[in-house]
């Protein structure tokens, strides 16, 4: 949760530009509030940084009982996968064969610079209007 509260301290000091930018992303949340849960949930469900989500959600002053909330679950189900091997997560991501390791490694930063680089509101804002024109 560090990162909500370093999102949260921050939108104290940024410029009226990018406040106009994050009223973009608080209206789209406004607009369709189950996206938000269930991006907090998937974020926390993968072994991956939850900061990617939980500082934007700081910054536009998101709510922090729904933040806290989702995570733990996501949190939850990512320990009971590894805690019970539903997937079998050390082979899938190479267990013993170091060739496997290294590629399971280059696919995983692969997707992180996706997720970085993709401005993914865009993408469902296209898609939700794509949808609503059928």
């Amino acid at each position: 949760m560090g990162g909500y509260f370093v999102g949260r301290g921050v939108s104290e000091f940024i410029s009226e530009e990018q406040r106009k930018k994050l009223k973009n992303y608080q209206q789209f949340l406004v607009e369709h509030p189950k996206i938000a849960p269930f991006a907090i949930f998937f974020a926390a469900l993968t072994p991956i940084s939850d900061d990617l989500i939980t500082i934007p959600l700081g910054l536009i002053k998101y709510s922090l009982k729904k933040t806290i909330f989702w995570c733990w679950l996501g949190k939850l189900g990512l320990m009971l996968i590894f805690s019970y091997n539903f997937l079998n997560i050390c082979s899938l991501l190479g267990g013993e064969s170091w060739i496997l390791s290294v590629v399971s490694l280059y696919v995983m930063v692969i997707f992180l610079y996706a997720m970085l680089k993709i401005n993914f509101l865009d993408l469902v804002k296209k898609y939700v209007k794509r949808k609503s024109n059928k």
